[in-house]
C-alpha cells in the first residue's frame, strides 16, 4: 500500500515537507545541481522472469553513494516481456520493522516491450534499494534488481557484484 507523502507536485516543483529538500526547482526533467553528483553502486541480488530486465543508465543523487538521507534520480531502460502491464517501482527493502513511505515518483506504469524510466528515491533509513516490477493492480514484485554500496547492497549469494558509476 502506498502511502501518499510528503511529497506534492505543484507547478513544475516537488516538495518533500519534513526534509532539507523543500522546494526542489524541476528544470529540464532533473531537480538541477542538488542532484548533480554521479552516484557509485554496485549491483547486487536479481530475480527476473525470462524475457524481463531493468537497467539502470544513470544516477545521480545529492551524495556520490548510496546513503540514508538522501535523494537519488534514477534514469534506465527495461523489457517486459512476463506480463502485459506492469508498474516499475524503486523501493527499500527495510532491515527493521520501521513503516515504509513512498512518493508518487517512485513508479510508473510500462507496458509490454521495451523503453526507459525516470524514478525518485528518497532514502529514509537503513535497508536494500531495488528496482523491480510488480503487477498493474497490486500484488508482490516478480522481477527486481538490487543495488547500493556496503551496507546498502543485498549481495548475489553465488558471486560478487561488480563497481559501478552511473553517469
Amino acid at each position: 500500500m502506498r502511502i501518499p507523502l510528503l511529497s506534492t507536485l505543484l507547478a513544475g516543483s516537488i516538495l518533500l515537507t519534513g526534509s532539507c529538500f523543500v522546494g526542489l526547482a524541476q528544470s529540464g526533467g532533473s531537480y538541477g545541481k542538488e542532484l548533480s553528483r554521479p552516484v557509485r553502486f554496485d549491483l547486487g541480488e536479481t530475480h527476473f522472469l525470462p524475457g524481463d530486465s531493468i537497467t539502470i543508465d544513470s544516477m545521480r543523487g545529492t551524495a556520490d553513494s548510496v546513503a540514508p538521507g538522501n535523494l537519488f534520480e534514477i534514469k534506465g531502460h527495461y523489457m517486459l516481456a512476463s506480463h502485459p502491464s506492469a508498474e516499475l517501482a524503486v523501493n527499500v527493502t527495510s532491515r527493521n520493522a520501521a513503516p515504509s513511505t513512498g512518493m508518487q515518483l517512485q513508479h510508473v506504469d510500462v507496458n509490454q516491450g521495451s523503453g526507459t524510466f525516470t524514478v525518485y528515491l528518497y532514502m529514509w533509513g537503513e535497508g536494500w534499494p531495488h528496482l523491480s516490477f510488480y503487477p498493474t493492480g497490486g500484488g508482490s514484485s516478480f522481477s527486481a534488481l538490487y543495488f547500493g554500496n556496503g551496507n546498502t547492497l543485498m549481495r548475489q549469494s553465488s558471486s560478487q557484484p561488480h563497481d559501478t558509476v552511473a553517469q
